[in-house]
């Protein structure tokens, strides 16, 4: 994250904003210029490195790369409903055949098909962490992005909001670590806008979806979901609930990196059982929301490069949690499950992790203690 431009880059930057409008991407993700008569800014998903913990004994994959795509759907401010209830069936979602094998499961779970837990926060933002730590004019372009990724609506129109764009950038990434339910996302976002002396007018977000909605397998996802979801309430505190869905991604994914979309999303430890750090963060927090817990993405570096994990609220308590480290991959390519990094405090993350991401973390003064 933060990657340092040149200045050469930057010189050069400079003259096109002078001359056109031309926006450059500043800050976590690679820089990415448009025509300088689109008066666009480009911001991509494909920032994070996704590594595995700096350990000697554990191998290091490469970094991933996503791809883009757009379309020209547009959503207005008055379809946003406003008042967002928790969804409980998604059984109209499109179904599709596996094409890709999911043998990477140490243990299939018995199929069962029972409806969402009542107390999902999965689909209502206000319950969300980013979404409550970002400026009230911010969470209405907030809103206005959600609206349009549960259409797959591509552009969304903020020409009546007087907004800049850092308040896009701080926005999307907020809503991007607060809402895993959106498997479509992967390619970031692009604004145009209306050049100005004082300040520049936007006028849409576009978001770049980096996958096709018809391509990804929403009733077999769904039905996995719901089996795991069943078997995780089933524990008898909310400690085991969490420690139940860390245990199952660890034991059911692989750390993979062959630039396959999925492996950036939670349906990639879900469905393939294959995931970056992104991957196995979106499935927890996924899983955590869909009980009820607060949960959101942190996005930060180690000592490798960059990574994700996650925060999750626990007893009127935030701890840290990072399911990827807790899943290392041994020289001798055998799988581990541990606790390293499940339910700690800044202190310990802070340790091998640090935070960076667009709007603040939450605080968590201590780790959690079983007895």
């Amino acid at each position: 994250m933060n990657k340092r431009i040149s200045g050469t880059i930057l010189l050069s930057a400079f003259i096109a904003v002078l001359l056109c409008g031309c926006a450059v991407q500043k800050i976590k993700n690679p820089v990415s210029l448009v025509s300088p008569s689109d008066s666009s800014y480009s911001d991509t998903h494909s920032g994070i490195s996704y590594i595995t913990p700096d350990i000697s004994q554990i191998i290091q994959p490469q970094s991933a790369v996503s791809s883009s795509d757009d379309s020209s759907d547009v959503i207005s401010w008055e379809s946003i409903p406003q008042s967002v209830e928790p969804v409980e069936d998604v059984s109209s979602m499109q179904s599709a055949n596996i094409s890709e094998s999911t043998s990477t499961a140490e243990s299939e779970p018995e199929i069962v098909t029972e409806p969402d837990p009542v107390n999902s926060i999965l689909n209502d933002y206000t319950k969300k962490w980013a979404y409550n730590h970002i400026s009230v004019n911010q969470q209405m372009i907030y809103q206005r992005l959600f609206a349009c990724a549960g259409s797959v609506a591509t552009e969304c129109d903020v020409s009546d909001l007087k907004i800049t764009a850092d308040d896009i950038y701080t926005v999307f990434w907020a809503f991007d670590y607060d809402n895993p339910q959106f498997l479509e996302l992967g390619s970031g976002f692009t604004y145009n806008y209306t050049p100005s002396e004082t300040q520049d007018k936007m006028n849409k977000i576009m978001i770049n979806y980096g996958r096709d909605p018809n391509q990804i397998f929403w009733s077999d996802f769904d039905v996995i979901v719901q089996t795991i979801l069943t078997n995780a309430n089933a524990q008898l505190s909310d400690y085991e609930k969490l420690k139940y869905i860390h245990d199952w991604l660890v034991n059911n994914t692989v750390y993979t990196n062959t630039d396959a979309l999925y492996e950036s999303e939670a349906d990639g430890p879900v469905i393939y059982g294959k995931a970056l750090c992104e991957g196995y963060s979106k499935a927890f927090m996924y899983f955590a929301q869909s009980m009820g817990f607060e949960c959101v993405c942190i996005a930060g570096s180690v000592k490798s490069g960059d990574h994700m994990w996650n925060m999750v609220k626990l007893d009127g308590q935030w701890y840290h949690v990072d399911v990827t480290w807790d899943d290392p991959v041994m020289s001798d390519g055998s799988q581990s499950l541990r606790y390293d990094y499940f339910l700690k405090s800044d202190s310990e993350i802070m340790r091998d992790h640090s935070i960076d991401t667009p709007f603040v973390a939450p605080s968590a003064p201590s780790s959690y203690i079983t007895y």
